[in-house]
């Protein structure tokens, strides 16, 4: 299981003892308005996906800050020959998005990948409609496409180059926090990075 920490928030791997409680985060009237999907999420439903998660290598965290479980997210569809992998967040209660927690774990995920699995992009996808969601991730330097998934998906980039040289020194001078320039990144028994030595970078 890989554990990160850095900008002030801890992304702990998801396991199965976390499932309900995502479950019911993900269900919830506030979670669900904002995704692609919306039809209710059985337990079977949801275990099935998780056993999707493990088999595909897909990586899912919990969003933790002061000793809380605040949101989820991901890197999956990771394919470490073309250097690209899709991600994806939502935090658990409607407060939290107008915080600077899901810029925390954004950054944090991203060093993650960029850093140790050596990703040259990261795709999103987006409701067109979803203003809130493509404020926040043209915050974070994605930029769209022209191409649509289901008919309503936008697909927006973020390559490495574009996040070091400009968003990373914009969004490190809005946090509220001292930045620390270490990502401790540490794995025990469980799932973990494809191919993927996990370390603590300076």
């Amino acid at each position: 299981m890989i554990r990160l920490t850095r900008y002030g928030v801890v992304l702990r791997q998801l396991d199965v003892d976390d499932l309900e409680k995502v479950r019911i985060w993900r269900n919830g009237p506030d979670v669900m308005q904002y995704m692609a999907h919306r039809e209710y999420i059985t337990p079977a439903i949801h275990e099935r996906w998780y056993a999707g998660v493990r088999e595909r290598g897909d990586l899912y965290f919990m969003i933790c800050q002061d000793g809380q479980d605040v949101g989820v997210i991901n890197l999956k569809e990771i394919d470490l020959c073309a250097g690209e992998a899709e991600g994806g967040i939502f935090m658990a209660r409607e407060e939290l998005c107008s915080t600077l927690t899901p810029f925390r774990a954004s950054m944090c995920i991203l060093d993650f990948g960029f850093e140790v699995l050596r990703l040259k992009r990261k795709r999103v996808h987006v409701l067109d409609g979803n203003g809130r969601s493509i404020r926040f991730c043209t915050t974070l330097g994605y930029r769209p496409t022209q191409i649509l998934v289901n008919g309503s998906c936008r697909r927006y980039y973020l390559e490495r180059d574009d996040y070091y040289n400009h968003t990373l020194p914009r969004l490190q001078r809005v946090l509220e926090r001292p930045l620390s320039p270490t990502l401790t990144a540490t794995s025990s028994p469980g799932p973990s990075a494809p191919k993927a030595q996990v370390e603590t970078l300076k």
